[in-house]
């Protein structure tokens, strides 16, 4: 029996140290990667490929490598695989998320389409095949309208048309495939947490975002801060994301990640929910506050291995600040800060770095966890702390870029 692991690159996320994490497995691992790591070495066969996306051989390269191994578990970190490991999955017959669940936690149309007829609060949304479906839609349904990828992540291809001019102008180029638009949600962000298993919830945690998943466009820094789980306000979150999940087929055991909106009405609106933890930092920010690394209870229970929660600590008030690019060069950016209440501070760009406007809400120069006394006083904090940052940095406008250097 073999374990068949899918491994790539994640914002803010160190590598996640499977060697470790499924010491106790008693199997040999084959992994499929799109970067290197300390630990390859250890495992029974390493296939590294430039893209898994790029090219269509990565599913038969596991077909061909089950004629020296037997599949026994085939896992995926990134959403972006979740439809591959499921599909590999059914060929060979082995336990696991299906690909029916994987396809309701990765298109966003299904996704709201299942969620809906669960019950829960959703804004107006519409397949698009065609441009005259997304002139409909704005008609029908009015402005400010959402456009975006049903398979994306990290915010990516988001666009936000305010007036009909602007949806004219956003069809001058031809609209991409699989897209869809939905009525735009004029409220708070907020986003639940956790691991899930056996259809029990075995942790869980609400938070909100400081600005939002696409501040990125308008140049803006994002953040999240943790709520206290003993406040309404977290509790009806979470009460939501239980009647979200219970209508929607679910894995075996995942971790995941919802989004929420707040309304003028003070209804809680459903954004959409990934199967795996949430990226830039928050897996962080909530080891932080609890003591439990969602990535690895995730990784342990999706092969069967025991997990350890630990037990309940006095609540503690976390959150997160990550600062993105601009086009240009990085001249300088602060070496430290001076305030006590920030737990860490991660640089993530060299001075000199050459950078293009960000395409998603992962890429950033520097993030920060921050601590305080409450939910108000992190935020408070969280602000204060990107006007101070953002005044000691120093770019070069709009140079002449290279296209070997620039990052995305």
């Amino acid at each position: 029996m073999a374990a068949l692991i899918f491994r790539r690159s994640m914002n803010l996320q160190d590598p996640i140290p499977y060697a470790d994490w499924l010491e106790d497995l008693g199997e040999p691992i084959v992994l499929f990667t799109m970067g290197e790591a300390s630990e390859d070495s250890s495992f029974a066969h390493v296939e590294k490929f430039e893209s898994f996306d790029n090219q269509g051989l990565t599913e038969v390269r596991a077909l061909e490598l089950a004629e020296r191994f037997t599949y026994h578990r085939i896992f995926a970190q990134s959403e972006h695989d979740l439809l591959r490991a499921a599909e590999l999955r059914e060929w060979f017959g082995v336990k696991g998320q299906s690909y029916s669940s994987a396809w309701a936690f990765r298109d966003k149309f299904h996704m709201k389409t299942l969620a809906k007829a669960g019950g829960m609060e959703v804004p107006c949304f519409a397949a698009l095949a065609t441009p005259l479906d997304l002139y409909r839609f704005g008609l029908r349904h009015g402005f400010p309208c959402v456009v975006k990828p049903r398979k994306a992540a990290g915010a990516r291809g988001i666009c936000v048309l305010r007036s009909l001019a602007q949806l004219k102008q956003f069809l001058q180029k031809p609209l991409g495939e699989d897209y869809m638009a939905e009525s735009f949600v004029d409220g708070p962000m907020f986003h639940v947490d956790g691991l899930m298993s056996a259809g029990r919830i075995l942790f869980v945690s609400a938070s909100k975002y400081v600005n939002n998943c696409i501040s990125y466009q308008d140049g803006q820094s994002s953040g999240s801060v943790l709520l206290d789980p003993a406040q309404p306000l977290s509790e009806r979150l979470v009460s939501k994301t239980e009647q979200l999940l219970s209508s929607l087929p679910l894995a075996p055991h995942f971790a995941f990640h919802a989004e929420f909106f707040i309304d003028e009405a003070d209804r809680i609106v459903f954004c959409e929910v990934a199967a795996r933890p949430g990226g830039s930092g928050i897996v962080g920010m909530i080891e932080q506050a609890y003591g439990v690394n969602l990535y690895q209870q995730w990784v342990r229970r999706s092969f069967d291995l025991p997990i350890e929660l630990p037990a309940a600590k006095p609540w503690t008030a976390v959150g997160l600040l990550w600062v993105p690019p601009q086009r240009g060069r990085l001249c300088s950016m602060p070496a430290s800060v001076p305030f006590e209440w920030v737990v860490e501070y991660r640089p993530h760009s060299k001075t000199g770095q050459w950078w293009e406007h960000p395409q998603s809400n992962g890429p950033n120069i520097a993030s920060f966890t921050v601590s305080g006394s409450d939910t108000e006083q992190v935020e408070s904090r969280i602000r204060m702390l990107d006007e101070w940052f953002r005044e000691r940095v120093e770019w070069e406008e709009n140079p002449e870029l290279s296209p070997a250097e620039a990052r995305f």
